[in-house]
């Protein structure tokens, strides 16, 4: 008996509340399309406190050791933020409080480096202009909390760094700060774009001056090409221009590692404004991100427009994907993650049921699915993208809300586990001894049930013992088949 992976076919329907998925494995021959639903599973794992952090705005990162970390941008002992660990069950451990000299406010997530260390930058502190709260810091920092500070930006190299580090294939780290350099110093400077090494050495690669762009406040995305793209939340070549200080309204660059820059387009209002959020790559080559307000409903005033999400070649083709109309959300402040499924998934700030903010997922041609909408209690505002872990699921933070939500801006914050069901695909089926083993893709928390026929065309499918629920990214099922001429397997994912 040979497994065929030949032949197979997916359909998907949307349904209020859920997804439907279209998915069949065969073991013989020929193709098989069957219809199976489930819904999404939210769970809560964190809610924070203040004394264990609070208001997390940077993205989650899953460490190598199966470990996720982030930070607080605020609470912790000093009530300046906090780096913490979380392992997927969702017990927090408090790793830094931030104090000031050693940094204070991270905005950004953190990245591990090649080295097995965290690495990291804080929004403000440091020992540098400390009467007005210090420039920021660069840090790295073990897995069990010894944190080394890098540097401390001084305004002229760099000054409030919000995004995190990116580390490039020759092993140093590229980031950007939203201010600092000099340029337009009067007014806290344009922002920068800057190479580091794993022991501090920095070297500027290129101060913004407002009409290349200003202000980037998301991290660098490396292309295939080698170079770094990414996106200032303000400025850029002329387009149109907003009344505040002449500021435009944010672009897209590509920046190579030796400092070679290229504007590659620039928004305009109704394909979008500020954009807040990095690229992300997609399968077909090209970026995709968001912008933060703009679009169709843009009428001029400098925040009108609900965001929009957009793709862009290397080349500089803008193409606008969707535009958000607030009860789809509003206000996408993060960037986009790849799914499995080859769809991008993310959170808006804002909109949604209860105009608290969603997690969405958009196809490469525009097609928009709400997938959640917060409620306060389980968590509100995300500002933070989301980030699949290796069980499948996909991992994040909101701002705001939880168990202290009490309506508006109040609550400290949550981190929440989505677990989205994709189509259950046959990576491995295996035989020896009169056995064989399938192994398929999961979700975990999502139940799926193993059902085999003799006939692919009999709607009579029988189950393979009882449903399995996934814990981690696949899963496993056995049948005796030694004396059997042929059997079709198929894994059905539970409503």
């Amino acid at each position: 008996m040979v497994a065929s992976l030949k032949g197979l076919s997916t359909v998907r329907t949307v349904v209020i509340g859920c997804k439907t998925q279209v998915f069949a494995i065969v073991l013989g021959i020929g193709p098989l399309a069957l219809p199976v639903q489930a819904g999404i599973l939210f769970t809560n794992l964190v809610v924070f406190n203040g004394t264990n952090g609070a208001n997390p705005v940077g993205s989650l990162m899953q460490g190598t050791d199966g470990n996720f970390y982030g930070t607080t941008s605020a609470g912790g002992a000093s009530g300046l933020g906090s780096v913490f660990q979380m392992p997927p069950n969702g017990t927090l451990n408090s790793l830094v409080s931030f104090s000031g000299a050693n940094g204070a406010t991270p905005w950004a997530g953190l990245v591990q480096g090649s080295d097995g260390l965290l690495y990291g930058t804080t929004s403000a502190g440091g020992t540098n202009d400390v009467t007005v709260g210090g420039d920021g810091t660069v840090f790295k920092m073990t897995t069990n909390g010894l944190l080394t500070t890098l540097l401390s930006f001084s305004s002229v190299n760099g000054a409030n760094p919000l995004a995190p580090l990116a580390q490039g294939t020759d092993g140093a780290f590229y980031g950007v700060t939203a201010g600092g350099g000099t340029n337009d110093v009067n007014v806290g400077g344009d922002g920068t774009i800057f190479r580091i090494t794993s022991d501090g050495t920095l070297e500027l690669l290129l101060m913004f001056n407002g009409s290349n762009g200003l202000g980037p406040a998301s991290g660098l995305t490396q292309g295939p090409d080698g170079a770094f793209y990414g996106t200032t939340s303000a400025g850029g070549p002329p387009a149109s221009v907003h009344n505040l200080h002449g500021a435009r309204y944010g672009a897209v660059f590509r920046i190579t590692t030796d400092g070679g820059f290229t504007n590659l387009a620039a928004f305009a209002g109704t394909n979008g404004t500020y954009p807040f959020a990095g690229l992300a790559l997609g399968l077909d080559g090209n970026f995709y991100g968001t912008t933060s307000a703009g679009g169709p409903s843009f009428n001029g005033l400098p925040l009108s427009g609900d965001g929009t999400v957009f793709q862009i070649t290397t080349n500089g083709t803008l193409t606008t994907l969707l535009s958000f109309a607030s009860t789809n959300g509003t206000q996408p402040m993060a960037g986009l993650v790849l799914g499995p499924d080859g769809n991008f998934y993310g959170t808006t700030q804002f909109g949604g049921a209860g105009d608290l903010g969603t997690v969405f997922e958009v196809t490469t041609n525009g097609t928009l699915e709400v997938l959640f909408s917060f409620n306060g209690t389980n968590g509100a505002y995300p500002a933070a993208g989301l980030v699949l872990g290796a069980d499948g699921s996909f991992y994040g933070t909101t701002e705001y809300g939880g168990a202290g939500f009490n309506g508006g801006f109040s609550g400290s914050g949550t981190i929440f586990r989505l677990s989205v069901p994709f189509p259950p695909m046959m990576q491995l089926a295996t035989q020896a001894n009169g056995s064989i083993t399938l192994n398929w893709s999961t979700a975990a928390g999502q139940a799926y049930q193993v059902q085999y026929t003799t006939n692919w065309q009999s709607t009579n499918w029988v189950n393979l013992g009882p449903p399995i629920t996934a814990v981690r990214s696949t899963a496993t099922a056995s049948d005796t088949v030694s004396s059997l001429p042929q059997r079709f397997y198929r894994a059905v994912l539970k409503p």
